[in-house]
């Protein structure tokens, strides 16, 4: 734990548990996904702020659903959600 009560982990702040996937990774992983060609249902049950979510169900047919428990969190993924 550092001043003010928060942690710090490979350099970034984290708050209350929150360990943002990089989109750079997330790219990674959507490299080596398949999506079928019909629309599909993607669940991401700690969507976050989206980013990653988005990034891995980019170019697929989906809808897309998240779940996020941090309130400030759970307005942000509005955006990447609507498709």
């Amino acid at each position: 734990m550092v001043k003010g009560g928060k942690f710090k982990c490979a350099g970034r702040r984290l708050k209350m548990g929150y360990f943002p996937l990089p989109v750079s990774e997330a790219q990674r992983i959507r490299k080596s996904l398949l999506f079928p060609d019909q629309s599909s249902s993607v669940l991401d049950p700690c969507v976050g702020d989206g980013g990653a979510f988005e990034a891995i169900t980019s170019g697929a047919k989906a809808f897309r659903y998240g779940i996020e428990l941090d309130a400030y969190r759970a307005e942000q993924p509005g955006s990447a959600l609507s498709t």
